[in-house]
Formats: structure tokens, sequence, C-alpha cells
């Protein structure tokens, strides 16, 4: 069979609308009105829908021996989130967002490399690293009526406030260099998630099915490494040394003159 999620909306039918899927809590989960099939028998045992953003009609069907099904907790509406065993599970080629913000290419648990988005980037200004945010922000005039940059983007808030989260948490100077990294800084593996949402087809529980975190494992810190362009401020440190976490700026919110989201 193909790659692809499947769905399994309890008593609904016989299609759902975006506006149906977001008020179901599940609008993360597509950008279009999904192919859908109603089913006599689903994961719970009783009839539904069977949906998918990836999977044409034909591969839409419930066969409990051949695939993989989990609720998903916190949804408005019961629902469950399925893939087939006999296939490939949809990697990052499948549920990648027609439009991806600029990222790094980070390995998670599946073997494969997703693209993590830059939140809060470095950049060099005469020798020294500084911070910008390439995040889509709101337009707004100067005080001499030019056009300037304002707030960032209600829809992209979240991801700024999970990296400034991170970056706090790694800009100060680090207490004990050889202890171990995983206790010393503290991972968030829900704004690991919310992160590497703002690119693809997925939240919390598609990640647990397709496995692509493991706890205490390194994959989340690599999402929020990523976010905050650790491996260019690494690159651009490499020049200068020692290391001055202060040279980046004033901590999140961040950036290079009047670019500061208010």
């Amino acid at each position: 069979m193909e790659g692809g999620l499947i769905y399994f909306f309890p008593g609904a039918g016989p299609t759902l609308s975006p506006a149906d899927l977001e008020a179901r809590g599940l609008g993360y989960a597509f950008d279009r009105a999904p192919d859908c099939r109603q089913t006599g028998r689903g994961p719970d045992g009783g009839p539904g829908l069977l949906c998918s953003g990836q999977l044409g009609g034909a591969a839409l069907s419930y066969e409990a021996s051949s695939q993989r099904w989990i609720e998903i907790p916190g949804a408005k509406a019961p629902a469950w989130v399925g893939i087939w065993r006999d296939s490939p599970p949809p990697g990052p080629a499948d549920l990648a967002r027609p439009v991806q913000l600029p990222g790094h290419r980070v390995e998670l648990a599946d073997g494969r490399e997703w693209v993590a988005p830059i939140v809060r980037g470095v950049a060099e200004d005469g020798g020294e690293p500084i911070a910008y945010c390439p995040l889509p922000r709101e337009m707004q005039l100067d005080e001499e009526g030019r056009l300037s940059p304002g707030e960032i983007t209600k829809a992209y808030q979240t991801l700024w406030d999970a990296a400034a989260a991170f970056f706090d948490t790694v800009a100060g100077p680090l207490e004990d260099p050889a202890g171990d990294a995983e206790t010393r800084i503290p991972i968030d593996s829900n704004a690991a998630v919310e992160l590497l949402a703002a690119n693809y087809f997925l939240g919390p529980a598609e990640v647990v099915l397709l496995g692509l975190l493991r706890w205490n494992g390194p994959e989340a810190q690599r999402i929020l490494e990523a976010a905050i362009d650790l491996p260019s401020w690494e690159q651009l440190l490499k020049k200068k040394r020692p290391p001055d976490t202060s040279s980046i700026g004033n901590g999140p919110p961040g950036g290079p003159g009047d670019t500061d989201p208010p």
C-alpha cells in the first residue's frame, strides 16, 4: 500500500470539510478537504469515516491486522490516526506542507531527515554573531512614515515563544560543561513537536505513531537547536573564541536594531 496517514472519525460522514476538521481539533493535519470513505467498522469497533490527506480513496479501508492505530487524545471530537503496517510509514516528503519555513535538516528517530524551522536566526555582522527574526511579521509604519517590520504574525508567535524559551536555557554560561547535556538542559518535547508541525502535517499523536522522537533521545533537542539556529551560531563562534553569548543580543526577543519584535 501507499505510505500515508489515515484518520478515523467515529459516527462521522459522508465527508468532512476543512472547517469541520478545524472544529474537531484536527485542522493542523489538513490544508484542504481530504479524501474520505465511510466504513462500517473502525478501530473503535463502530462505524465512521476514514479520511486522508495523502492517500486516495482506494487505500481508505479499515483492516485491523494490517494497520496500526492510536486514538488522538485531546481532540475536540473522537478521532484516531493510523498507518499501514506493510508499507513504509509516511515521511517528510509525504507530510511536508506546501510552503515550509527555511530550516536545518535534522535526523529523527525514524532515521530520516526532516526540516526543523529556524525561528531565531543567527547572522554575522562585522565579525560578530547577531540574532534576527526570520518569521513572517506584520507591516507597520515607523516614525517617518516608512514601512518597517512589526509584530510576529500571530500564527507564528508560539514558535517564537518556544525558541525563546529554549534559547534562555542555553544562552548563559554552562555550569557543568563536562556533565550530561540531557539532564543539564531542559528539553520540551511538546515545543519540539510544535516547531516540526510548522513544516509538516502532524501533531503529537502522529509523532508517536511514526516514532519520530524518543524520550531522553536526542531528536527533540536537535529540533530545538535548529530553531535557535545553533549550527550557524557554532560556525560563527569557531571564528571567534572564547564564545560570548552577550554578543548574540540581549536574549529573545532579539535582533539587530529595529528588527526586534516588539
